[in-house]
């Protein structure tokens, strides 16, 4: 994708494999727990590389 980096769309499809595994288990707390911290480990990465391109920096 164009509004991502590696590091994000690697982050993206381990996001994908955990929320797979979480809806087939719904009351797993520790694959609610892992996705929330992909999650935010994501949109740390997603707002640092919008600032970086507001800033005219290149990443990727």
């Amino acid at each position: 994708m164009d509004d991502e980096t590696p590091e994000m769309e690697k982050l993206t499809q381990d996001m994908r494999a955990v929320m797979a595994a979480w809806v087939a288990e719904p009351n797993n707390a520790l694959l609610k727990q892992q996705y929330r911290e992909l999650q935010r480990r994501y949109q740390r990465l997603f707002l640092d590389f919008k600032r970086a391109q507001r800033d005219g920096v290149t990443t990727g």
